[in-house]
């Protein structure tokens, strides 16, 4: 005898529990962002990147980074 009613409970609570470890996580990024520029600092690409990094801050929130290397 089939119990499709007692398959949708256990299908349902197993969905459930699987979902928790989603809701656990936090937002991303909870971190600061980091750009790295790989030419020296003051240079047109330093300034370009400083330029994005003030523009994404602005829309996310986070703190951006440019990291010269």
């Amino acid at each position: 005898m089939h119990h499709p009613q007692r398959r949708f409970v256990l299908t349902a609570l197993a969905s459930l529990a699987l979902a928790g470890p989603v809701w656990a996580q936090a937002s991303y990024p909870e971190k600061p962002i980091n750009f790295v520029v790989p030419f020296a600092a003051a240079s047109a690409t330093d300034s370009l990147a400083r330029a994005l990094g003030q523009s994404i801050t602005e829309q996310t929130g986070q703190p951006v980074v440019a990291d010269n290397r």
